[in-house]
């Protein structure tokens, strides 16, 4: 008879079973162990660095004198530094304090706005004493205006300092933030510089609102501009505008939001050189008083072919004469009398004219 044969385990389809190897276990664990190591490590140096930048900017002495103390030291007075802060009576006011800097924002926000629109005003209330002045005078066979364009880069916000302004209740609304569109984002342009920050510290200028420019008008009304004009205009059309523009400048500088005369006096010194050189006689003659009208003391140097021209409006010529083998310079100092000056207007061809000697002709 056949013995039976004993019944065999099946051992599971694909499985190995294997038992570590206890140096391939140790090993395992070194490499794991040095790896949390170097990461606690790791986050040691970024701790302690954090702590003295912390440190650093609140000026106060650095637990770790330099890593000379043991970071258990940091750790500890970091967490005392925590629970005073936490528990500190201050925190009680925090909703108060941030309610108090909204508030505040919006007050300088508000007064920011205020000041510019004023600004503004004064801007073209200074404009306008300008050309009430230029209105009476030609030049070039022109009467000039000083213009002003608000600058389409700062429209909004120029728009929105000027609502602002115009009464309270709209300052309200728009600083509420009930608004929106380019409002919106002119007052986060006006938050922004509040802020401090420095691509908005141009909107503090109120000159910057503005594209000025000089207009022109002929006797018929044909109208031009100084930028117009310097690019195809002729050696005097193109100087002229400079001359005024820089008398209204200094007149602003030295005469800020008043008209210089006996009740706002001042010295007003304005040095040219070579003036006037490609204007004739009537209108360097128009500009220098001009000049004397703001308030403005010319000091002039100028070339001997306009002493004539200059003789009949200035106060004082002075001339200087170098000898022919330049060692030696003399000075001399002329005050021409009102008879003086009269007497040269009435020959001066410039000022009699064609017209002017044809009568002088018929009359002899």
């Amino acid at each position: 008879m056949s013995q039976p044969l004993a019944p065999s385990r099946a051992r599971p389809s694909g499985s190995t079973v294997r038992k570590p190897q206890p140096a391939t276990r140790a090993a395992t664990e070194r490499g794991l162990a040095r790896e949390a190591a170097e990461a606690a490590r790791s986050h040691g140096r970024v701790a302690e660095r954090e702590l003295t930048e912390a440190c650093s900017a609140w000026r106060v002495e650095n637990p770790l004198n330099a890593g000379d103390a043991p970071a258990i030291d940091g750790y500890a007075w970091v967490r005392k530094e925590y629970e005073a802060v936490e528990g500190h009576e201050l925190r009680r006011y925090r909703a108060q304090a941030e309610r108090a800097e909204v508030e505040m924002r919006r007050l300088m926000t508000e007064d920011l706005l205020t000041r510019l629109a004023d600004r503004f005003e004064r801007v073209h209330a200074r404009l306008a004493a300008l050309n009430e002045r230029l209105s009476a005078r030609s030049f070039t066979g022109q009467t000039y205006a000083f213009e002003a364009a608000v600058d389409r880069r700062h429209a909004a916000v120029h728009a929105l300092a000027t609502e602002t302004a115009r009464s309270p209740e709209a300052a309200q609304a728009l600083l509420a933030g009930e608004t929106e569109g380019p409002m919106a984002a002119a007052l986060e342009e006006i938050t922004a510089l509040i802020a401090g920050q420095e691509d908005a510290a141009r909107l503090a200028d109120y000159r910057n609102y503005f594209v000025y420019e000089i207009g022109m008008k002929d006797a018929a009304g044909n109208r031009t501009t100084m930028s117009a004009r310097a690019l195809r205009g002729s050696g005097g059309e193109a100087q002229a505008p400079f001359y005024v523009a820089i008398a209204a400048s200094l007149a602003s500088a030295y005469y800020p939001g008043d008209r210089p005369g006996d009740e706002n006096p001042g010295l007003g010194l304005c040095l040219l050189d070579e003036a006037f050189s490609k204007l004739d006689v009537r209108n360097s003659q128009a500009l220098v008083d001009l000049y004397r009208a703001w308030g403005l003391q010319l000091l002039i140097a100028a070339p001997e072919d306009k002493r004539t021209t200059l003789t009949e409006v200035m106060d004082t010529i002075v001339t200087v004469y170098k000898s022919p083998d330049l060692t030696s310079v003399r000075i001399e100092a002329e005050h021409p009398l009102e008879a003086a000056r009269r007497a040269l207007h009435a020959i001066n061809p410039e000022q009699v004219g064609i017209e002017g000697f044809r009568r002088s002709d018929a009359a002899e």
